[in-house]
């Protein structure tokens, strides 16, 4: 914080480029706190000069969001079409190498930070249920794992809350392959409408249970 003579006083635009990359930093989180609406109610505006000192872009800031909100989009687009083109170049059978997995291997060792909540999304996708339950498939046949334990819960829990019976299915397929210790609560959870897949459920916790 700027200091002059024992009282406040804003700060200037940075002069070099590491200033700089700090004092974006702190506009950021600036933007995040009271532009976005964190904490408006809690802080008040003469406070929140007090915290930043600085003088702030918003304009910039505006600019920026809508900027990075383009690049997911057309990043969410990019990585869609690979899935779609890849899934729908053959069908995926039991026990027969895909394409697709290889597709959705380099799309998990991008360096995109979308990747993960774009396959996440493909695969809660209800409008596309044969679409989703494939690419669920292919996440199950990776040799790593993709994402984390937690992501992997997750995943399985909520596609069992779809409405649809292949989603759900392929849920409890993806729950057998990855046996995660926790994932038997997500399914003695699951209240089940369809008998064969109940049945399906049953064995896998009997399975892991043992």
């Amino acid at each position: 914080m700027a200091v002059e003579m024992g009282r406040q006083v804003r700060e200037s635009l940075a002069a070099c480029f590491d200033a700089a990359s700090l004092q974006k930093s702190r506009l950021e989180l600036a933007r995040r706190l009271y532009i976005d609406g964190t904490w408006a109610v809690e802080i008040q505006p003469r406070s929140q000069a007090s915290l930043f000192p600085m003088l702030v872009d918003v304009a910039g800031f505006a600019s920026q969001a809508l900027r990075g909100s383009l690049w997911d989009s057309q990043e969410r687009r990019e990585i869609e079409a690979r899935l779609w083109s890849a899934l729908d170049a053959e069908p995926l059978v039991a026990g027969v190498a895909h394409s697709a997995e290889s597709t959705v291997k380099e799309i998990l060792a991008s360096d995109s930070g979308q990747a993960l909540e774009v396959l996440r999304g493909v695969c809660l996708d209800g409008s596309r249920p044969n679409f989703a339950a494939s690419l669920m498939r292919c996440l199950g046949r990776q040799e790593e794992r993709p994402g984390s334990r937690a992501w992997r819960l997750a995943l399985v829990r909520d596609c069992l809350r779809e409405g649809d019976a292949e989603v759900r299915e392929t849920a409890v397929q993806l729950a057998e392959v990855w046996e995660e210790a926790g994932v038997c609560s997500i399914l003695k959870a699951h209240r089940e409408p369809e008998s064969w897949l109940r049945e399906y459920i049953g064995d896998v916790i009997e399975d892991a249970d043992e």
